[in-house]
């Protein structure tokens, strides 16, 4: 489990935007590391739906500050069409005479 010091979710009309930033690394701590997969976990947990994953860093918790956030930028999931299922029709052969 990863600890989040933010998560925060933007949304607009075309992408949702996340910004994450991981806590620093202590001494007794161990490295975290950050990836697309983790962020979907937690989008699942938190009840997000996101579609195509547009822009993705993946963050390690280390000593380098460069790498402790980053920006996630996903497509708007696509609304999916209710399927109506067809009543079968039956085939009537011609009778011959």
């Amino acid at each position: 489990m990863i600890n989040y010091k933010k998560f925060d979710i933007e949304s607009s009309e075309k992408k949702i935007v996340l910004y994450v930033e991981l806590r620093e690394r202590n001494k007794g701590s161990r490295t975290q590391i950050c990836t697309t997969d983790d962020v979907l976990t937690e989008l699942k947990a938190r009840s997000v739906e996101v579609g195509k994953c547009v822009s993705s860093p993946d963050l390690v918790s280390d000593r380098n500050h460069n790498r402790i956030s980053g920006r996630w930028v996903f497509e708007l999931p696509r609304q999916q069409k209710q399927v109506i299922a067809k009543k079968p029709t039956k085939v009537v052969k011609p009778t011959k005479k």
